[in-house]
């Protein structure tokens, strides 16, 4: 027994959720545990304490069955918004200038995609740049940058106008 989210999302919201959902739910059976909310709370950037992860679970997990399902995570996704003033739209917003740079669409920017996607805004990097901005954004070292590394990059408050924090728009 799930509820029905408190939001009216559009396609590309809906999308964005579920594929963020996903994400984060790593064992894939289609709930997130308190563990994978952590892995979630640490992807932007939060630090949470067990304490903190409980907290969580007790406001979103409504059917208290130790696990939050897609619905009570599109009502968590609202709450965080609150908070922060971060919102859907963003986060669309993001999938979209992603899917600009991941040119064969396969979920990954390769060195390659970003050179190319560069040069088509007008700029050209040499090689040494290039490798500075891979290793910068590829966290995880695996020779790609994938979704979660983007945003990272995209929402450092070095990258941001100046006096606006990440995830909030003045």
């Amino acid at each position: 027994m799930s509820t029905k989210p408190a939001l009216r999302l559009s396609e590309d919201q809906l999308t964005a959720l579920k594929d963020s959902f996903k994400t984060f739910d790593i064992d894939g059976n289609g709930t997130l545990s308190p563990q994978e909310i952590t892995y979630f709370l640490q992807n932007f950037g939060q630090a949470p304490t067990p304490a903190q992860v409980d907290e969580i679970m007790k406001r979103v997990d409504v059917d208290r069955n130790g696990s939050i399902d897609f619905d009570e995570f599109v009502n968590l996704m609202a709450a965080r918004s609150e908070v922060t003033g971060s919102t859907l739209d963003e986060e669309s917003d993001l999938r979209e200038a992603f899917k600009m740079f991941d040119k064969d669409g396969n979920g990954t920017i390769n060195a390659e995609e970003l050179k190319l996607t560069m040069r088509n805004i007008g700029v050209y990097l040499t090689d040494e740049e290039l490798d500075l901005m891979m290793k910068e954004a590829d966290e995880d070292k695996n020779g790609v940058i994938d979704f979660q590394e983007f945003r990272r990059v995209i929402m450092a408050p070095a990258m941001l106008p100046s006096g606006q924090t990440p995830l909030a728009r003045n």
